[in-house]
């Protein structure tokens, strides 16, 4: 157990030292007995992928906090520290500093760090059971991707379909060699990287497993739609999302969930997950501080159990949102992999291609498990033109913190039909501060802390 200890503490500390320091090689200077700090089994490449604390909550809470799908009161405002309020107001300048706001950068990096050890390592060690070696193989490349995904909707631009896409993307660290240099791939290169782990994992993994901490074939399909659906491939998207139900289809029907419960969903357990993880990290989002958008809360109809599962409504009408997939009572916005999405990206793909009869299925089959008694005849009254964006209306309502919201503004906001202007507004002081973010603006990507870019001579992001 030593072992295992010391070589995950050497791994936090090295996250910082590779990634934002120059003079890597005085870290390596202290570790005299490589011995205790390197794994030598599989066993201890596999230590590191139940370490759920690290793998399965090292999205940033930024990819959440930016969305148009919560407000707080200036009172809230006023008590959160400066880096909350800048993310809050999309502020030009993000200060990273602080070490308590740079996890947003060095946590989900820690888990690229651990991939990669395990990726190294499988190429050195000594072992007998091919079987678990592939499978530990395929786990690594998919936290990689996993990792990488949501590094790139917060820090690198939106991918442009039919584009070069050659703006600087993120880091693509490849391996645990902490002297590797750092540089910024393109953004094309980095969604090319996470399509190459997956292709790779696909064949690697079981099709489910047991533990929904863990990665299977069908988490590897389910990524591979959100991925292609981001990069605005929906041939590809609509495929992956096919393959992904193949191996589980599963829908929880709301009929059955308490709606008076504090906390309706019980995390993992909860069988529409097909692969768990949340972000501790979107502090703004927290029940005791936001509250959900009264026109987003509004759009939900009476018979629709959403309204009532998802949401507390206060006596001044306002709504707080409870529906955490996470299983957190109040906080942990669930960022994993889920049932319920596949079949919006499977409606969208379809309803993009023209097949209207499909696309209303997929709705349909969704849907009846979210309304009263499973009566969702009102399907029948959409006109083909107006089922795409009926599908998006429904992706906003259903995937409600379930980290999806900023990514499909990004990738929608490419589109004049579906763009939209943001605002915000809180009275501090008795003044009152307001801003917008305008579809397409540079600030739907986040400044890489200043520590990288002095440290690691990488380029900026314009905000």
């Amino acid at each position: 157990m030593m072992k295992r200890l010391n070589f995950l503490w050497l791994l936090n500390m090295a996250l910082g030292v590779s990634i934002c320091c120059s003079a890597c090689s005085r870290f390596l200077d202290v570790v005299t007995d490589r011995s205790i700090t390197s794994p030598t089994t599989l066993d201890d490449l596999e230590s590191f992928l139940w370490n759920a604390t690290q793998i399965n909550t090292s999205v940033s809470g930024l990819l959440e906090m930016g969305t148009d799908d919560y407000y707080i009161h200036g009172s809230v405002f006023a008590s959160q520290d400066v880096f909350s309020q800048n993310v809050y107001l999309w502020e030009k300048e993000i200060d990273f500093a602080v070490a308590t706001t740079n996890v947003n950068w060095t946590t989900p990096y820690h888990t690229v760090l651990l991939a990669n050890t395990i990726l190294d390592k499988l190429q050195i060690i000594q072992y007998t059971d091919d079987q678990k070696a592939r499978i530990l193989e395929g786990e690594a490349l998919f936290v990689r991707s996993f990792s990488f995904f949501h590094l790139a909707q917060i820090y690198a631009p939106p991918y442009h379909p039919g584009t070069e896409n050659d703006r600087p993307g993120i880091i693509l660290k490849l391996s645990s060699d902490i002297n590797e240099k750092a540089k910024r791939a393109t953004v094309a290169a980095s969604y090319q990287q996470m399509i190459d782990d997956l292709n790779r994992a696909k064949d690697l993994l079981p099709e489910t497993q047991p533990y929904k901490t863990r990665a299977s074939r069908a988490a590897v399909e389910a990524l591979l739609a959100k991925i292609y659906l981001v990069m605005g491939n929906y041939v590809l998207a609509e495929q992956a999302t096919t393959n992904a139900l193949v191996y589980y289809d599963t829908l929880l029907d709301y009929n059955d969930v308490d709606k008076d419960a504090a906390v309706p969903f019980r995390g993992e357990i909860n069988q529409e997950i097909i692969f768990f993880a949340y972000t501790g990290s979107a502090n703004l989002i927290h029940s005791a501080r936001s509250k959900v958008d009264s026109i987003l809360y509004d759009s939900y109809e009476d018979d629709d159990l959403r309204k009532y599962i998802l949401f507390t409504e206060e006596q001044n009408g306002e709504a707080t949102f409870k529906g955490w997939y996470s299983g957190q009572n109040n906080s942990g916005t669930f960022t994993g992999l889920h049932t319920a999405e596949l079949y919006l990206t499977l409606a969208e793909c379809q309803a993009r291609s023209n097949k209207i009869p499909e696309a209303l299925a997929s709705l349909e089959t969704l849907l009846k498990n979210r309304y009263r008694d499973g009566v969702v005849d009102f399907l029948d009254d959409l006109n083909d033109d107006d089922i795409l964006r009926f599908v998006l209306n429904e992706r906003r309502k259903e995937l409600l913190f379930r980290g999806a919201r900023w990514s499909d503004l990004r990738r929608l906001n490419q589109e004049v039909d579906f763009q939209v202007v943001l605002e915000r507004h809180v009275q501090v002081g008795g003044m009152e501060r307001r801003t917008l973010l305008e579809p397409n603006s540079p600030r739907y990507v986040y400044p890489l802390p200043v520590t990288v870019i002095e440290h690691a001579g990488v380029e900026q992001n314009i905000r």
